[in-house]
């Protein structure tokens, strides 16, 4: 049956008409209010239109109409030359008070489309665009805010706005970043993070969120077992903002990562000077200064030093059952002296009585002489 036919009941042709209504209003809002304007207008008409929004603006407090019949003009009229260029001025200024008042009331997304669609000049739809992914923003779409910078950067690689977009992309990256939150029942929103903070630190390497945005990548490579990542991270804030004050963080980070990267004392010592390296170059430039990574440095210092015992221990054995008694002594001397360094007396008290049995076993037989017949 069809509710506005000839044989529909006057309630349901009521609710169908409520219906047409509410869904023209939906199309109406989801890009702004609508105007009573004309179909078009005529080049005579442009200095009338022209001046109807300049009313608008001072008079009525109206972008969006004075907006609405510049852009309805610009469509329409054909107009060119001088009467182009004023017309086009008028366009612009409409629109920058529109894009103003969008941003001041925090204007649904689907309100700057009327803006981006209008075939603005490019500072204009620049910022337009840059607005609309806040709005989104501050909705908590973050994932669509993302692309639409993405979008943007790739229709104006080289736009003039690249830290205001910067900050939108830092923001949507560090939300998503702390947010411990789930969608979908299983999925974790950090787990989106590195997507966003990733493209901020390469498209826009220079931007002032850049040691925020690697610190947090750290983390959460850290937390997802990437600890080579981690370390990456943390290395590209140093080289990129040598100057940030996040920087003695990072140093002091890097060889507590390193530690935790190495499995078995046997594997590799490298990384283990390396650390032990890095700890005190920290502690030779930060030491006194009372920051609140010093304790931990210190604590990671010792726990190098000790790994590097061991280390020295495990290539004493392997000497042993390679039969060789000078490599094996070497090291087992080594492995004593660090532990000394380290500090631990179970550590110690291991490595001197191997050490000291090394040397019963490997002492040569007393002398004693030719026997008397």
């Amino acid at each position: 049956m069809n509710p506005s036919g000839p044989t529909a009941t006057p309630r349901l042709k009521a609710l169908a008409g409520c219906l047409v209504a509410v869904l023209l209003i939906g199309c109406q809002s989801s890009k702004g209010p609508s105007y009573k304007l004309p179909d078009a207008y005529g080049l005579d008409q442009i200095s009338r239109v022209i001046a109807a929004a300049e009313d608008d603006l001072a008079q009525s407090d109206n972008p969006g109409l004075a907006f609405a019949r510049l852009q309805l003009a610009a469509e329409t009229a054909g107009a060119r030359g001088e009467e182009g260029q004023r017309l086009e001025r008028a366009r612009s200024k409409a629109a920058e008070a529109l894009l103003q008042r969008l941003q001041d009331e925090d204007a649904p997304p689907g309100f700057y489309g009327r803006l981006i669609d209008a075939g603005l000049q490019r500072n204009v739809s620049v910022r337009s665009r840059i607005a609309q992914a806040r709005a989104y923003l501050s909705r908590g779409e973050r994932l669509k805010s993302f692309r639409m910078i993405k979008a943007l950067d790739r229709e104006y690689p080289f736009h003039a706005e690249r830290i205001t977009s910067g900050d939108v992309l830092a923001d949507a990256g560090i939300s998503l970043a702390k947010d411990r939150g789930r969608y979908a029942l299983l999925f974790r929103y950090s787990k989106l993070a590195p997507e966003v903070l990733e493209y901020l630190t390469t498209q826009y390497p220079t931007h002032p969120s850049g040691p925020l945005a690697y610190e947090h990548l750290a983390r959460l490579y850290e937390s997802a077992g990437e600890l080579e990542l981690a370390i990456q991270r943390q290395e590209d804030l140093i080289v990129y903002f040598g100057d940030s004050p996040r920087v003695p963080s990072s140093r002091a980070e890097i060889p507590r990562l390193r530690l935790d990267l190495i499995q078995r004392a046997d594997f590799d010592r490298y990384p283990m000077e390396l650390a032990r390296g890095e700890l005190e170059s920290w502690l030779e430039t930060y030491a006194g200064q009372e920051r609140e990574e010093e304790d931990s440095v210190r604590q990671n210092l010792l726990l190098a030093i000790r790994q590097l015992s061991q280390h020295d221990s495990i290539v004493s054995h392997f000497y042993q059952t390679v039969d060789n008694p000078s490599g094996a002594e070497l090291h087992a001397r080594r492995a004593l002296e660090l532990a000394h360094d380290g500090g631990s007396s179970d550590q110690i008290e291991a490595a001197q009585s191997e050490l000291d049995r090394l040397l019963r076993e490997t002492k040569p037989a007393p002398h004693t002489g030719p026997q008397q017949p």
